[in-house]
């Protein structure tokens, strides 16, 4: 048997007691003495944790009457001497610098550690960064891109370099074809950057392009082209009236009729001196052979003015050469604009009869009447 300290709480106890009378923890057969520094440890440890040579360890069965007597008397190797005591300055110095040496250790891990993870942190933000704008358009989102990482990925500053080089040369493309302003050069940086983000624009740009060719062309065709090419384009409603104007325009049997029976009545009227059937087909302040503002009886005067002393009968014959254009005014009203042949057969008193062939320019108001007459004669 031999006397050893607790390895718990450092009483001295003997190494064949079951339990620490001080702190109570199972002494024999669970405590193992070094055998190079004499201090008891308990066998879990595996290995003297104050020397670390396992190798030296017996145990305390086996050499307890070789390191002290029943009366604890120290021996070599005893740890009941002072020099052998847990409080020993020798082993506080010891155990401190180990303690230095582990939170050295761990100090470094840490901020191996955190390096670790700023880094990581660093590169996901760069390729984040990079993805946005690589799915840019904005030269600025680039530019900003090239600023920042400088020093990122080769890769990546390639791309985006090339990215934004891209970019330029499009913007420059794009205002070379807004200068040009045809329907031909936008159509063509269209079909060269099908992605770009001036897409809307230029499809309002060709609308509106297609809307003034329309109107300046003003007919039927010319409308249905830009409605069946912009169905759902800026000026579809406009183009939907103007064909229903123009529809109403059409020039109708009905219409053809109505103006032969005016000019029919007004040069019958002529043939017979007839004043009063004479003025009831013009209108009022009306344009008479270039000159406006004609009234009904300056348009009797005319007439007058056409049988010249030596006339003895006139006879007005109207050709069925009809060209016949009819316009809307508004409110269910139409202006007519109609121009044909007539033949002026003159019987003078010496008997002599004279044929004159006479083009007729006119015009007839939303009235219904006469609004403009021209005649001009044709040299056959």
């Amino acid at each position: 048997m031999a006397v050893i300290r607790c390895p718990e709480c450092g009483h001295a106890v003997s190494d064949k007691a079951p339990t620490c009378p001080e702190c109570g923890v199972e002494i024999a057969g669970k405590t193992v003495v070094c055998a190079d520094c004499g201090r008891a440890y308990f066998k879990d440890a595996g290995a003297c944790p104050y020397c670390k040579d396992s190798s030296k360890n017996i145990e305390s069965e086996e050499t307890g009457n070789e390191q002290a007597d029943i009366s604890g008397a120290p021996r070599q190797g005893d740890v009941a001497g002072p020099a052998a005591d847990n409080g020993g300055p020798g082993m506080r110095k010891s155990h401190g610098k180990r303690v230095l040496v582990v939170s050295f250790l761990i100090a470094i891990i840490i901020i191996g550690v955190c390096f670790f993870f700023y880094h990581r942190a660093i590169g996901d933000r760069e390729e984040r960064e990079y993805e946005y704008a690589l799915n840019s358009s904005d030269p600025m989102i680039l530019q900003g891109y090239l600023d920042n990482y400088s020093d990122g990925p080769q890769e990546h500053i390639d791309i985006i370099r090339e990215h934004l080089r891209k970019l330029s040369l499009e913007e420059t493309e794009w205002n070379d074809a807004v200068v040009n302003g045809t329907r031909a050069a936008l159509n063509s940086y269209l079909e060269k950057y099908p992605d770009t983000p001036h897409k809307q624009e230029i499809m309002d740009r060709i609308d509106s392009i297609d809307w003034v060719q329309a109107r300046n062309i003003n007919t039927m065709e010319a409308y249905r082209q830009y409605a069946d090419n912009h169905y759902d384009g800026a000026h579809y409603d406009e183009a939907m009236m103007a064909l229903k104007d123009i529809k109403s325009e059409e020039v109708k049997p009905a219409d053809v009729q109505f103006v032969k029976s005016i000019f029919h009545n007004f040069f019958v009227a002529i043939n017979g001196k007839d004043e009063g059937s004479l003025i009831a087909d013009v209108g009022d302040n009306m344009k008479l052979l270039g000159k406006d503002g004609v009234s009904k009886n300056d348009v009797v005067a005319f007439m007058y003015k056409l049988y010249k002393p030596e006339i003895k009968s006139m006879l007005w014959t109207l050709s069925n050469d009809y060209d016949i254009e009819k316009r809307s005014v508004g409110d269910g009203q139409f202006e007519y604009t109609v121009m044909f042949s007539a033949i002026q057969r003159v019987e003078g008193y010496d008997d002599k009869t004279t044929n004159n062939r006479y083009r007729i320019d006119a015009g007839i108001g939303p009235d219904g009447k006469i609004s403009d007459l021209e005649m001009t004669k044709i040299n056959e």
